[in-house]
């Protein structure tokens, strides 16, 4: 009898599958959301590009990222992928999307 009370307890105080499967999906498009703010923030500039060129290009940056960040994580990227991004903060992820050279403390 004491095992099902244990098991019931580890059941209970595990992270379930859809919340772990939330729980990526809000981090992945968090860092989606910082690559379209670092594209909002330099709309006109990209290297060795006229400004109305560097911004076509942009645009179609912004949409790419914002698909990405409305698909699950699961569908486009690895298991091992998606638990790299597990252990930032969303305030991280979203710094790491806007500046690539981000490193957290």
């Amino acid at each position: 009898m004491k095992s099902i009370f244990e098991n019931w307890n580890v059941f209970l105080h595990k992270e379930s599958l859809v919340e772990s499967y939330i729980g990526d999906w809000a981090k992945h498009s968090t860092l989606n959301l910082g690559q379209v703010i670092r594209h909002l923030r330099y709309f006109f500039d990209l290297p060795d590009t006229p400004k109305l060129e560097a911004a076509k290009e942009r645009a179609k940056f912004i949409l790419n990222d914002l698909v990405y960040a409305m698909l699950p994580p699961q569908s486009h990227h690895t298991p091992e992928e998606i638990q790299e991004i597990t252990g930032y903060s969303y305030r991280e992820l979203l710094r790491l999307g806007f500046d690539p050279d981000f490193k957290s403390a």
